[in-house]
């Protein structure tokens, strides 16, 4: 009886699994950006497979650990949970992980104090503009970061500056600017 060869000697497996590594070293990835990259170095389907089910006993890759772990990082940025699902949507998660993940982070993250405060900060550069050129910049600026439309709206009804900004109907700032944003959160 010869013994069991191992998938993972062979030479390609072990040029995937370096890259894989090499890949790992600088951050974690998911498995779909794995698949990708391995793809793009024209491996084969069997040998990517085999290299994801080793890396995967190894904990090495973990999709349920990345999300958190990247939600985490760019909430301290700070961005919204739109963008945010954005993000986990193109790195090759799946819908149902994203939305456990984001659930399991919103709860204990106050995103209209934090979009006030954003827009106070930013309202110090726009200060010498038109209040409507004010509003719609903050608008653009607070949607491209990717938090919550409702949010938005009801921080700059809120905000004043030097009564400056004055109230502004909802239509009047709204409408030429969420023409340009997308569900992304970009022009």
């Amino acid at each position: 009886m010869s013994p069991k060869k191992d998938p993972l000697k062979n030479k390609d497996a072990s040029r995937a699994r370096e890259y894989v590594f090499r890949l790992l070293k600088s951050r974690m990835r998911t498995e779909h950006e794995i698949c990708q990259r391995l793809k793009k170095k024209n491996f084969s389907d069997n040998v990517i497979r085999q290299v994801i089910v080793y890396f995967k006993k190894l904990r090495f890759i973990d999709d349920k650990e990345f999300a958190g772990l990247w939600l985490s990082s760019r909430l301290k940025k700070p961005l919204g949970f739109r963008r945010l699902r954005f993000e986990l949507k193109r790195k090759g998660l799946k819908n149902d992980l994203i939305e456990k993940s984001v659930n399991k982070l919103k709860k204990d993250y106050d995103e209209t104090s934090i979009v006030r405060q954003l827009a106070i900060q930013r309202l110090k550069k726009l200060r010498d503009l038109e209040p409507i050129t004010i509003k719609r910049r903050l608008f653009s600026y607070l949607a491209g970061r990717g938090f919550s439309l409702d949010v938005i709206i009801e921080v700059l009804r809120s905000i004043k500056q030097d009564d400056k900004i004055e109230e502004i109907s909802e239509k009047s700032f709204l409408n030429a600017d969420i023409r340009r944003c997308n569900a992304d959160g970009r022009r």
